[in-house]
């Protein structure tokens, strides 16, 4: 739901509250609506005014998971670098007991 049509609908509710008997719930129906509203309003011109709420700790704990994905692509490429050398032995072997790999430019 976007924030018009939210605006929308609270001004509908406005509108049918008029026609509606006056009572203690209408009122408290109307400041509900208003309240809502008013914060809508609100919240429509500071989208980022929930980012203060965001503790140190969060980035601490993000700049932890950026050294824990650097590693991780670390480890990643020496067990390639390994795997490729295994490769490279294998095929050194292979050519020199005379086994012909399909597909394989000497």
């Amino acid at each position: 739901m976007t924030v018009e049509e939210l605006s929308n609908q609270l001004s509908q509710l406005t509108s049918e509250l008029e026609s509606a008997p006056d009572d203690e719930s209408k009122f408290e129906l109307k400041l509900f609506a208003h309240e809502l509203e008013k914060q809508l309003i609100a919240a429509s011109f500071d989208p980022l005014a929930e980012l203060e709420a965001l503790s140190i700790a969060d980035s601490e704990h993000l700049k932890g998971l950026i050294d824990a994905v650097e590693q991780a692509i670390e480890d990643e490429q020496r067990r390639t670098r390994l795997v490729l050398e295994v490769i490279a032995i294998a095929r050194t072997a292979l050519r020199v007991a005379g086994v012909a790999i399909p597909g394989l430019i000497s």
